[in-house]
């Protein structure tokens, strides 16, 4: 299991900002549990400062024991919906020593957290590229991994660590502002728009079926 807390010195890739998304790919043969190899967390938008934060879980059960090789390789992209993505930089990270300690021995492991540095997809900007991500690394057996389950994501079971969804960059001002226009502070207000219009078209749907007969 992975926790990717957040992002430092994620460049700007489209204007002053960018969506910044990380994904998790797992090589490794000997895998045989019910989630993608491929992970990837939520979308931090409109990041102008760098920094990136996500508190996500990656789950990777069921990893047969011996490995021939084990590693995750982790992608850091800008993220749009109509574009698609932007690769910016990745890295790979070798598991097999730590499965193979906590095989040998039964004890668990935790790693980090710790800050990883990305390699940029361009060679030529690596002396001046400082993204990384943090962190943390949960090498658990099989056994206590069955009895401890955790969610992808956010999902439930999610308490070993209990992670919340983040508010920076998940307005809907920071969604908003990714298409050139910005959006008022309303403060409270503004979190309540998605239930409001949501109650609209509620009230809307049950005149329509009333007017039909149907209700």
């Amino acid at each position: 299991r992975f926790v990717i807390w957040g992002a430092t010195g994620v460049p700007a890739v489209k204007g002053d900002y960018s969506n910044v998304k990380i994904t998790t790919m797992l090589d490794c043969k000997e895998y045989n549990g019910e989630y993608y190899p491929m992970q990837e967390t939520d979308v931090h938008f409109a990041c102008r400062d760098g920094r990136a934060v996500f508190s996500y879980r990656m789950v990777y059960p069921n990893i047969q024991m011996p490995v021939f090789s084990c590693a995750v390789q982790f992608s850091l992209y800008h993220s749009e919906l109509v574009a698609g993505d932007t690769f910016i930089g990745s890295f790979n990270l070798d598991l097999k020593k730590y499965v193979e300690q906590v095989s040998k021995d039964m004890m668990a492991r935790t790693l980090g957290p710790t800050d990883l540095r990305f390699q940029p997809a361009d060679a030529e900007e690596a002396e001046d590229f400082a993204a990384a991500v943090n962190v943390s690394l949960y090498v658990l057996t099989q056994m206590e991994a069955n009895g401890r389950k955790q969610g992808i994501g956010r999902e439930e079971p999610n308490d070993n660590p209990q992670l919340i969804t983040p508010t920076e960059g998940r307005e809907w001002g920071d969604y908003l502002s990714t298409f050139g226009f910005g959006w008022p502070d309303f403060g409270l207000w503004k979190k309540l728009i998605p239930l409001v219009v949501a109650a609209l078209f509620f009230l809307a749907s049950t005149i329509a079926l009333k007017q039909l007969g149907l209700v």
